[in-house]
């Protein structure tokens, strides 16, 4: 929602892209200022014959997954083992202590490979655009080709340590480039279950400022999420490797360990995280077994939040709007918490959520809509409780900003019924929010303008309303 360019599949599995090019997010293998027009297919995608199954459009960079089937297949790997003999270790600078530990699981290694009887599909992940605090995530970060523009504003710099965790390496990467990410694997045997488990592979990207994200379930129906990127907020889930680094894990005494202050958990994590990393509080969670696993991801500006498949959301990170929802007093979590929604923790089963700006929004198995962060403008669907909350700054008056730290329930209004509408989706904005509801009506509330698709409106809207002619989406 904080960007200003658009990718798009086609039927055919082809990428396109359009908007802005500032970055070469676009990937066409240019990058001027100004806006891109018309959707143009990116031809670079085209040279492995795959298809383009997933992607993600960050602020400036842009994340795509490509699928090859069939023979392919050992083509792919047999030229990627070149790249990817010298660091088999999927750990990254977080977990630079842990490579023993980590290199015994070939499962769960950056490059998965787990290949089974059967024709094999093999799902790359490319990224390209702005690769600052590396969060492109590529296979070889240091052969990132400069971008041939005077407006290159760091130089090329090499990585202040091997866990990278300096920021470095900000040049911009015109053409798809291979993340370290890929996973080989089987589809699923036909009449297996498949109602509630993500497909195998990558099966959801997302991206942000500076930091990314992938789930990924392999042969052996291990749901793991990967992320990569800005990781000195918090934002990468790397709770694990700062309860290492400080000291907590230490076979003594609890009572003799000092609790770490939030400032120096902070500064023990890394910069930056170079390549993609598992998140290992969601580790070890089997398909099978029917226990929770991440179902979807959705990043925020410095926070990352997580769905469950049993219907709970985890967030961390950092966030002085109030994103993590976890209540007032906690803008920073260091580990995946859980959110509660109506004040019990089993009475609502998430299904999906979206971040904004400054605000998120989450809906409900049963169609119910809720939403937390930053109140202002009306993009939470709800009118302000004080609209005269002001502050005196060196004399001058300014408007207090109203946060709602905690998930509030959104109603949207049905003219034919008193009873709230179901709604399908939403999305959280810049500074607003769309909503559609399962009968098809397309709804916004927020900030006056022209994203709202309310036509000329006179001042910002503060409950979700119908757009302009009454559009309505088509859903099967």
């Amino acid at each position: 929602p904080m960007g200003s360019h658009v990718l798009l599949i086609s039927r055919e599995a082809l990428l396109f892209s359009y908007g802005s090019n500032h970055h070469g997010q676009l990937g066409h293998g240019t990058q001027k200022h100004g806006f891109e027009p018309h959707p143009t297919i990116v031809t670079p995608l085209l040279e492995n014959g795959g298809k383009t199954t997933d992607c993600a459009a960050g602020v400036n960079h842009s994340l795509v997954v490509v699928q090859t089937v069939g023979e392919r297949v050992g083509h792919l790997l047999d030229r990627g083992s070149n790249n990817h003999d010298h660091d088999r270790s999927r750990s990254s600078g977080s977990r630079a202590s842990n490579n023993d530990r980590s290199s015994s699981r070939t499962e769960s290694q950056n490059s998965l490979s787990s290949v089974s009887d059967g024709p094999s599909i093999h799902h790359q992940v490319y990224g390209f655009g702005r690769n600052d605090y590396m969060k492109l995530g590529l296979n070889d970060p240091s052969s990132a080709p400069s971008a041939a523009s005077p407006q290159k504003r760091v130089p090329e710099t090499k990585l202040t340590s091997p866990a990278g965790d300096g920021e470095g390496l900000e040049d911009d990467v015109l053409l798809p480039r291979s993340v370290r990410l890929g996973v080989t694997f089987t589809p699923c045997p036909r009449g297996s279950r498949r109602d509630e488990f993500p497909q195998r592979g990558v099966f959801a990207l997302a991206a942000s400022f500076h930091h990314s994200a992938a789930l990924v379930r392999t042969d052996s129906d291990l749901v793991e999420l990967y992320t990569w990127g800005k990781a000195d907020r918090g934002a990468l889930g790397l709770g694990t490797h700062v309860r290492e680094v400080v000291g907590l894990n230490r076979a003594q005494d609890p009572k003799r360990i000092a609790k770490p202050t939030l400032r120096k958990r902070l500064s023990s994590l890394p910069r930056a995280v170079a390549i993609p990393n598992v998140v290992e509080s969601f580790s070890n969670r089997t398909v099978g077994g029917r226990k929770a696993f991440p179902s979807s991801v959705a990043l925020g500006p410095e926070c990352t939040g997580v769905v469950l498949s049993n219907g709970k959301v985890l967030t961390f990170g950092t966030s002085t709007d109030g994103l993590l929802g976890l209540g007032a007093d906690i803008k920073t979590m260091l580990e995946p918490t859980e959110i509660k929604f109506g004040g019990s923790a089993s009475s609502r089963h998430i299904i999906r959520m979206s971040y904004g700006a400054r605000h998120t929004v989450a809906i409900s198995d049963d169609g119910s809509t809720f939403a937390w962060g930053l109140s202002d403008n009306g993009r939470l669907g709800v009118k302000p409780q004080n609209k005269s909350a002001e502050r005196v700054s060196n004399g001058k008056s300014k408007k207090k900003k109203q946060l709602v730290s905690l998930p509030i329930p959104i109603h949207i209004s049905n003219s034919d019924t008193s009873r709230s509408e179901s709604v399908m989706s939403a999305c959280a904005g810049l500074d607003n929010t769309v909503f559609i509801t399962k009968s098809g009506k397309v709804l916004s509330c927020g900030r006056m303008s022209g994203r709202l698709g309310q036509g000329e409106v006179v001042q910002d809207v503060h409950t979700p309303t119908v757009l302009f002619g009454g559009l309505r989406m088509r859903h099967s």
